[in-house]
């Protein structure tokens, strides 16, 4: 199931009370996943890279020369907090692009410049049959930038992290954004059970899952279930890894899959022929150890959640104040602001209609009890006519 983030979020934060003046509970409520989306999208960024390269390097030692429009690569992908500070996972091919798939991005775009025939496959079998690999290669712009809400949210904000850790053989990276000290991050569950219900978020740009009204910085929610676990043999070799059932598209990478509680089960590598494959919650866990790094949620995080759970109880007035302490700890935070001006409508909305729901209530119990009255005597007196009707012939 694919689900733009907005069309979960716009329940949760426009949703009108009924007509009988309650708020709408399956709008407030959602289902499981979705909630868990909603918790984990405040820690969520969208990566934008940009590399230049000198040009392609073939295992003969073979140069191949790039024309100028090819020697910029540019690349999307996902990153979500991991732990105060400020520190952020995405995947490595994101961060510091290298390789193959650098090799395969350049020369995809040296046939479009040469206006060649050109595909995804038509690279991969060029650069595998040359051995080909980039060389001169640069990263020259890496951002993290707020992943947007839609529905109201506040304005995305753009970061420069620094790159912390590169662990090519994981294919993870840890970054660090110094301004973002008490941004969100996510709790980790390192249990990676066949069947647990999940969630990719995931900035893919695929069709299948694009609405019209989706914006560049919206990601995109799919819903499925954690497939088997075993060993990598080809991408990353010695690794285990671990299949999810949701289609995962370019922009995917790097991006948290999440379980219902929002804890962050493992990190989007790529696609395969049944969905995706994720790098494990242990294997993250492993890095920021070697960092130094103990991997916790923190205080926003923890603020936000006992607000949400106070929302979704339609306890409104002490979720107000923990979405209000939740922009103080962190005053960039995506959800806080526009949940904590939901949570006053609906507190004040709660508070004028308390007296007429009452007189409502109290009004159609007594039309139930005179409905049950009238019926029972109805009952009675029809009891001879029908015992007539009913009886058997003499």
């Amino acid at each position: 199931m694919r689900t733009p983030l907005a069309a979960a979020l716009a329940a949760l934060l426009l949703a009108a009370p009924a007509a009988s003046g309650a708020p709408d509970l399956g709008a407030l409520a959602g289902d499981a996943l979705d909630r868990a989306a909603t918790l984990a999208l405040p820690a969520v960024y969208r990566v934008e890279t940009t590399v230049r390269l000198e040009g392609l390097v073939t295992a003969a030692g073979t140069g191949v020369d790039l024309p100028p429009g090819a020697r910029t690569v540019r690349d999307v992908g996902t990153a979500f907090g991991v732990a105060p500070g400020g520190m952020v996972v995405t995947a490595a091919h994101l961060a510091s692009p290298r390789g193959e798939s650098l090799a395969r991005a350049a020369y995809r775009r040296k046939l479009i410049e040469e206006n060649r025939p050109q595909s995804e496959e038509i690279a991969r079998d060029w650069v595998e049959a040359n051995g080909a690999r980039p060389s001169g290669v640069e990263v020259t712009r890496l951002v993290l930038i707020q992943a947007d809400a839609g529905a109201g949210a506040r304005d995305a904000v753009t970061f420069r992290p620094q790159v912390r850790r590169i662990d090519r053989a994981a294919d993870l990276a840890l970054l660090r954004i110094r301004e973002a000290r008490s941004a969100p991050a996510l709790p980790l569950q390192t249990s990676a059970t066949i069947g647990t219900p999940v969630a990719t978020i995931g900035f893919g740009t695929g069709s299948a899952f694009t609405a019209p009204d989706r914006g560049h910085l919206e990601p995109a929610v799919r819903k499925g279930e954690l497939g088997p676990s075993g060993e990598a043999k080809d991408d990353l070799p010695g690794e285990i890894l671990t299949a999810v059932t949701t289609e995962i598209e370019d922009g995917d990478s790097g991006g948290p899959v999440v379980d219902a509680d929002g804890h962050v089960r493992g990190v989007v590598i790529f696609s395969s022929a049944d969905g995706g494959i994720m790098q494990r919650a242990a294997a993250v866990r492993e890095v920021l150890q070697d960092a130094g790094i103990r991997p916790r949620a923190g205080e926003t995080d923890r603020r936000f959640r006992d607000a949400l759970a106070r929302f979704w109880a339609l306890d409104f007035a002490p979720a107000e104040r923990g979405f209000a302490r939740t922009s103080r700890a962190f005053a960039s935070h995506t959800l806080a602001g526009a949940l904590r001006e939901r949570a006053s409508s609906l507190r004040a909305a709660e508070f004028r209609l308390t007296a007429p729901r009452r007189t409502q209530a109290f009004l159609l119990a007594l039309g139930v009890v005179s409905a049950i009255a009238a019926l029972a005597c109805g009952l009675a007196l029809a009891r001879p006519a029908l015992a007539r009707a009913f009886a058997p012939e003499p």
